[in-house]
């Protein structure tokens, strides 16, 4: 069975869902190609991609807001943003890079877009299950009508998409990697990390860019004496920053060692990226949300809040509401509780299941035709 896994390069969470998978395809015996989306098109289009994301995200968030508001209330809108975007360049370049394949698996909202405009142009003919890795009605989502399967992180999303239209809707959860679905006792955490094992512990986290003021946070936990661990992303100039601090931290750049540091923690900081989100329900980790990107990042932040899992400070008191929270160990213990009532195990394994069943029943491999 031959598989192809579409992500695409908008922070590090959709190629972590796609890790996920892969691994999981390989252990029953599927054989997987991952493609990003925006490479397909040319490395310079990726990087521009990457770049522009990132700034629009962080230098015009309040027009980002605007227009992803707009592009989830108006069709028109959408319509428009596709064509601006030549979403219709996007979807050829796709379809050159998809060799023969039982099945696509998308991870990210514009590569499901793309995959469903190249099957409503007959241009695609095996089945294409889409995940929707924010915890919120992504947009383009109603539109992508040709999928065989739309997964959600949550059967409390599914009135609201079928609300919009949203065709073969299904609540699977979201794949996290292997080392998510398990704990260490935060003692033992923080000892593997060389912390001190007795200290309460905050985990301040900005996605895989370092997204949002993480010193200023940082700092002000330091100078409450508060223990932190922080993960800068991609971020090395904030990490040799946070490095000439002193106080009982430990600053790391990109690693693979995020679920360790999560067990270590008794709360995290981050803004409310769709895998992070799924992350810490897997480790039933209270969060304390600072500013994050405009759009589909806050309406994951207000699941979380209208749940019981998290809450949002006001602009400037993040450290010390975390600082409060630490001290409260009921409301933490209702919090960790509150996101426990969320976390849907086996995701990774039914969505797996759910893309080799669908190849099946249509049998035979096939390129794009």
């Amino acid at each position: 069975m031959n598989v192809t896994i579409v992500s695409a390069s908008t922070g590090g969470g959709h190629n972590s869902a796609m890790q996920a998978l892969c691994e999981r395809m390989a252990e029953l015996g599927a054989e997987t190609t991952a493609v990003d989306l925006y490479s397909c098109c040319g490395r310079y289009a990726r990087r521009f991609v990457e770049r522009s994301y990132l700034f629009v995200s962080q230098r015009m968030r309040r027009g980002y807001s605007r227009v992803y508001r707009m592009l989830e209330e108006y069709p028109g809108a959408r319509r428009a943003a596709s064509a601006a975007t030549r979403q219709s360049y996007v979807a050829d370049c796709l379809g050159a890079a998809i060799g023969e394949t039982d099945v696509v698996v998308s991870v990210h909202p514009f590569a499901a877009h793309a995959l469903d405009t190249l099957i409503k142009r007959g241009e695609l003919s095996v089945p294409v299950v889409a995940l929707v890795t924010d915890w919120c009605i992504q947009p383009f989502i109603e539109d992508s009508t040709s999928l065989s399967a739309i997964c959600f992180p949550s059967p409390l999303l599914l009135g609201e998409a079928e609300a919009k239209g949203v065709k073969n809707a299904v609540a699977t959860g979201l794949p996290v990697r292997r080392e998510f679905l398990s704990s260490l006792p935060a003692d033992e955490a923080r000892r593997a990390l060389g912390l001190d094992p007795e200290r309460d512990t905050v985990l301040v986290m900005g996605g895989s860019m370092g997204y949002g003021n993480m010193y200023a946070t940082v700092s002000e936990l330091l100078a409450g004496g508060i223990q932190t661990i922080c993960v800068c992303g991609n971020n090395e100039a904030l990490k040799k920053k946070l490095e000439r601090l002193d106080g009982p931290l430990l600053a790391l750049g990109f690693t693979d060692r995020v679920a360790l540091c999560m067990d270590a923690a008794d709360l995290i900081v981050t803004k409310a990226g769709g895998l992070t989100v799924t992350e810490l329900i897997a480790k039933r980790l209270p969060a304390v949300l600072s500013p994050s990107i405009p759009g589909q990042e806050e309406r994951n932040g207000d699941f979380l809040i209208a749940r019981g899992g998290a809450f949002r400070p006001a602009a400037g008191l993040v450290a010390a509401e975390a600082a409060a929270l630490l001290a409260d160990k009921a409301r933490l213990a209702a919090m960790s509780e509150a996101l426990d009532r969320l976390y849907m195990p086996g995701a990774c394994e039914e969505i797996c299941d759910l893309a080799l069943t669908l190849a099946r029943a249509r049998g035979g491999s096939a390129k794009p035709v």
